[in-house]
């Protein structure tokens, strides 16, 4: 199984490159694995440079995650993550919830309050400091 990076994630989502399409298309119709770190990469160039809205970004994860032939580490945590940020929670600091919680971790602490009003139902207790 191969593991696909950033790069190839994008091409699937954006189809920027008819050649680079062709050529991700050939590595995701064979087994493989989307990394939590390569999604959140993902979303942030979709962000930032792409300027795709949340709810497109999420749409469009969620086709390529739901490929059979497509394996997800720590798919649930990322489910998770996808879902508060189409509410409007920043992706990365849901992931990082959603990953803690999978873990021996029994806080996730932070300074950011904003955190708060997105994971009233986190399987992990928020602290926040300050």
């Amino acid at each position: 199984m191969k593991a696909i990076d950033t790069n190839v994630l994008l091409r699937l989502i954006v189809r920027d490159d008819p050649i680079q399409i062709e050529h991700a298309k050939t590595v995701v119709a064979q087994p493989f694995m989307l990394l939590p770190t390569v999604i959140l990469e993902a979303v942030w160039v979709l962000q930032t440079r792409y300027g795709l809205e949340p709810l497109r970004i999420v749409d469009e994860l969620a086709k390529v995650m739901s490929l059979d032939t497509a394996s997800t580490m720590s798919k649930l945590a990322i489910q998770w993550a996808l879902q508060r940020f189409s509410l409007g929670g920043d992706f990365a600091d849901m992931l990082h919830i959603g990953l803690a919680a999978q873990t021996d971790a029994t806080h996730f602490t932070t300074f950011d309050r904003r955190i708060e009003r997105y994971v009233a139902d986190a399987d992990i207790v928020i602290e926040t400091l300050g």
